[in-house]
């Protein structure tokens, strides 16, 4: 039996923090999204900030209160409201060009049966401040008793299975169109339920220097990051490691949205910081191939489709190391597809998803090690992994903002293909997909959450492991908060 308390209490937060993207609110900016399409802000390109969405929830309510919508809606859009409540006022009253400070605690603490650990505690500490209309600076601090088994945490125990680290510590530089950042932050980007193939942002956060810049329906965003060192055993050095990326969002009305994005692993013993990969304009694919390199270059495409309104349609495709000859060795590719019913007739409330992932064998790999798709203990990509596919089903009912029931089943077959798995050059032929052994997993489960605020959170679990045991577990959140602004 585990149970979960969270408490936390200080300040609000300010327009240009980034929501941390495993938060609730970013579920429910997709869902809110899903029944009432916004006009500028993607949901599926993460980190959103709280000022890019408090714009969109306002304008929805704006528009709601002309007019019926749907209890599902209504009850989403409250809840977002109540969460961002600072932000949608201080954008109502124009209280942006002052300088301002937010501060947050939030204190958690698990507990697990003698079968699955000790207790964990959890406490994070957030820092923002507004210098001015145009400069910002946000500090998140996460202090954890088990962190050393998760891993998104990249770090040392500390004493005593305690560690701590920053995971967000950036300041950002907005003006009408652009928005440049530099400093540690998650980075997410593509659609699916739980995970995008490309980038799925529960890796450890990025050390980065990124931009985004947005004309119209277009959105263009680019960074530039540091991976974590590999040691070489064999002669005691360490090989460093980057990651560049950038993507081109196009907005197709309020119905369909298209992304293209490509990313690019690259380093090695003595290899410095590569200014080409650098440049947003350039591409990745041929700056590997003009200087005879053999970096780790990926590709990916994901789009959303507003097919009815009550069907949504979405996918991604993920190419790794694109052959356009056939001959020199087989494309490594990974796919995601889906489907979400919602409002339909005399069913509203209810959200039916299901999605299939599938991920071929040497996806993310690489023959050089420092240019696997990884960070830390942690993929880049999805979590699956190579070798590996996924159907998910997922049944929620949802009735006003109060409180949501949670039906999934997850059926996962895996391969003995790795990410670490050796190669000594190309990728065989022939090679099938789901290789050796196949390990076949069902995991359902099953949750009820109540949130009568969106600071008051609490729910109810039970769900199969890997180990086919049925695990329970309880919790709950509340948070305080305000702002303190200068004159």
């Amino acid at each position: 039996m585990t149970f979960l308390l969270l408490l936390a209490g200080g300040a609000g937060a300010l327009e240009e923090e980034a929501i941390p993207v495993d938060e609730w609110t970013v579920e429910a900016a997709r869902r809110a999204h899903s029944l009432a399409p916004f006009t500028e802000l993607d949901p599926w390109t993460l980190p959103m900030t709280r000022g890019a969405l408090a714009r969109e929830v306002a304008e929805r309510r704006r528009l709601a209160a002309g007019g019926s919508v749907s209890p599902a809606l209504r009850g989403l859009l409250e809840e977002l409201a109540d969460e961002l409540a600072p932000e949608i006022v201080s954008l109502a009253e124009g209280r942006g060009e002052r300088s301002a400070v937010s501060a947050k605690g939030t204190f958690a603490i698990e507990g697990r049966d003698r079968r699955r650990g000790a207790a964990r505690a959890v406490l994070h500490g957030d820092l923002a401040v507004r210098l001015n209309p145009h400069v910002f600076w946000h500090q998140r601090v996460r202090i954890d008793t088990r962190a050393a088994d998760d891993p998104s945490f990249l770090g040392s125990e500390w004493k005593e299975g305690i560690t701590g680290h920053f995971t967000h510590a950036y300041a950002a530089f907005r003006l009408p169109r652009v928005r440049a950042t530099a400093g540690r932050r998650p980075v997410a980007w593509g659609n699916g339920l739980s995970g995008a193939l490309l980038l799925q942002g529960a890796a450890p956060p990025l050390d980065q220097i990124g931009a985004d810049v947005r004309w119209g329906p277009l959105t263009a965003h680019a960074f530039v990051a540091a991976l974590d060192d590999l040691p070489i055993e064999e002669k005691g050095e360490s090989a460093r490691r980057y990651l560049s990326g950038h993507r081109l969002s196009l907005r197709l009305g309020s119905l369909a949205r298209l992304a293209l994005s490509e990313t690019v692993v690259y380093g090695g013993k003595n290899r410095a910081f590569d200014w080409e990969y650098a440049n947003p304009l350039m591409v990745y694919y041929a700056i590997d191939w003009n200087n005879d390199g053999d970096d780790n270059v990926l590709w990916s495409i994901d789009a959303y489709l507003r097919a009815h309104p009550t069907l949504d349609l979405f996918g991604e495709l993920l190419v790794d190391d694109f052959q356009y000859d056939r001959t020199t060795e087989p494309n490594q590719i990974g796919f995601l597809i889906g489907a979400r019913a919602k409002e339909i007739p005399r069913l509203e409330g209810v959200f039916f998803d299901a999605e299939y992932v599938r991920v071929h064998n040497w996806v993310y790999g690489h023959e050089m090690p420092w240019n696997r798709y990884t960070h830390g203990r942690a993929l880049l990509g999805h979590m699956i992994g190579p070798d590996a596919d996924r159907i998910l089903l997922r049944l929620s009912v949802r009735r006003g903002r109060s409180w949501e029931v949670l039906l999934e089943h997850e059926h996962r077959r895996e391969g003995e293909g790795s990410i670490d798995d050796p190669r000594e050059g190309a990728v065989p032929h022939g090679t099938e997909f789901l290789t050796g052994e196949v390990t076949t997993l069902d995991l359902p489960a099953l949750e009820v959450r109540v949130h009568p605020r969106a600071a008051r959170r609490f729910f109810v679990r039970v769900e199969r492991d890997r180990d086919k045991e049925w695990v329970p577990s309880m919790g709950a959140s509340i948070r305080f908060s305000g702002t303190r602004e200068g004159g």
